[in-house]
């Protein structure tokens, strides 16, 4: 996985979505999907989908991930937040996608601000980036809202 995280830092999406696709299928085989690790490189594999515009397959691969990260890590932890942070990316950085989608996304970056804020603090690097997602995203929002009418 961490050869994947140096392929998406230099922008190589498909040779990292490669690597992370490996690992996911690998870690449920090993370890189940309800290990953390699993869901981790569910994170890392929604994260590369959305980053190489595969937005139809990120959003319908994270939501079953983070059903079963709510489940098993709770709501609270670090990994729950990155999946339904990488869903909510997924959901605002559709061009095509409609506007419930957006609102859906804005409600979601809302809720996981809140609760990183609250669970890592408000200068944890996560909570951060949530934070600059969720603007975004409200920005996108907007402009949507406008051009509709």
């Amino acid at each position: 996985m961490c050869l994947g995280n140096c392929y998406s830092s230099l922008d190589r999406f498909e040779e990292a979505l490669v690597l992370y696709r490996a690992y996911y299928e690998t870690a449920c085989a090993r370890w189940g999907i309800e290990c953390e690790d699993t869901l981790i490189g569910a994170a890392g594999l929604g994260g590369t989908l959305t980053e190489f515009g595969r937005y139809g397959e990120a959003k319908s691969f994270l939501p079953k991930n983070i059903s079963v990260a709510r489940r098993s890590l709770g709501i609270e932890n670090r990994t729950t937040l990155s999946l339904i942070r990488e869903y909510a990316r997924a959901l605002a950085l559709d061009e095509d996608a409609p506007l419930r989608d957006l609102r859906k996304a804005v409600t979601k970056f809302e809720a996981i601000n809140k609760t990183s804020r609250r669970v890592l603090g408000t200068d944890h690097p996560l909570s951060l980036t949530i934070q600059q997602d969720m603007e975004k995203a409200r920005e996108a929002l907007a402009s949507a809202e406008e051009a509709s009418g």
